[in-house]
């Protein structure tokens, strides 16, 4: 039986609110420039997520601080997310319904990389290209809206200060400086901190999901210390991999639905 109110979400919450095991290839970085045009991005989406949104494309230093925490790969090749999401303004001013497909891709240590698209009522307005770590913590990300000239800039963290792999406990930080791939200094701080909870059926988020899960929250802090963002995920434990439940800052409350699962 599904559990009432058990909602969740994929990378949606990233927008609304502005990562095989073994050794990594060397590569060059993808040069990256401050606008590119949407028309390129769409004539190959694949190319472009494999050649920027893999672990070869993050900064060294930030590569190898997660490489060398976590040596477990996420439990899944490829895995489909459907989720049906609805953003409140404070105070219920607005109320807004979307649909979201993800997929995510296993790219080792814990790192997954993930294309999110974005619909309102069957019209797509948004892509959104991801690598995070175990979908709890984004170290490179780009929204591209489907009705611009031009996508958004990649953001990417460009110094990890402190990373703790998922099986170190039962708390989690990450503490970071990140900005546009370009930037060379100036870059903004934040830290996030994530406690786990209860264990409960997977099942209860979605009948496809298999395993047990547990609740994981999180809080965004900026440079001054002040929370600007509470989480709540469930870590999937069979998987290795978290889902954004909600996420709630001064000016919105979104959910996440989970109407759509597969893992291969």
């Amino acid at each position: 039986m599904m559990r009432m109110g058990r909602t969740a979400g994929g990378l949606f919450g990233i927008v609304l609110i502005s990562l095989l095991g073994g050794c990594m290839p060397n590569a060059v970085r993808p040069v990256n420039h401050r606008l590119v045009p949407v028309k390129t991005i769409l004539q190959d989406v694949d190319a472009y997520r494999s050649g920027e949104f893999t672990p070869s494309a993050l900064p060294d230093q930030v590569l190898k601080t997660i490489t060398n925490a976590d040596s477990q790969a996420v439990g899944f090749h490829r895995l489909s997310l459907d989720t049906y999401t609805t953003s409140v303004e404070n105070g219920g001013a607005s109320i807004k319904h979307f649909t979201n497909h993800d997929l995510y891709d296993n790219e080792g240590n814990g790192l997954v990389s993930a294309k999110s698209t974005l619909s309102s009522n069957g019209i797509q307005l948004l892509m959104i290209f991801n690598l995070s770590y175990r979908n709890i913590y984004s170290v490179r990300s780009q929204n591209v809206s489907l009705n611009a000239a031009n996508a958004y800039g990649i953001i990417e963290t460009h110094l990890l200060s402190h990373f703790d792999a998922a099986a170190m406990g039962h708390e989690l930080l990450y503490s970071y400086d990140s900005g546009y791939v370009w930037q060379t200094g100036n870059y903004g701080h934040a830290e996030s901190k994530c406690v786990f909870g209860q264990s409960f059926d997977a099942s209860e988020v979605n009948p496809a999901i298999q395993g047990s899960a547990r609740d994981l929250d999180c809080q965004v802090s900026n440079q001054n210390g002040v929370v600007i963002s509470n989480e709540h995920r469930v870590y999937l434990d069979r998987y290795g991999f978290a889902i954004l439940l909600g996420r709630k800052n001064a000016t919105q409350e979104i959910t996440f639905k989970v109407t759509g699962f597969k893992a291969d």
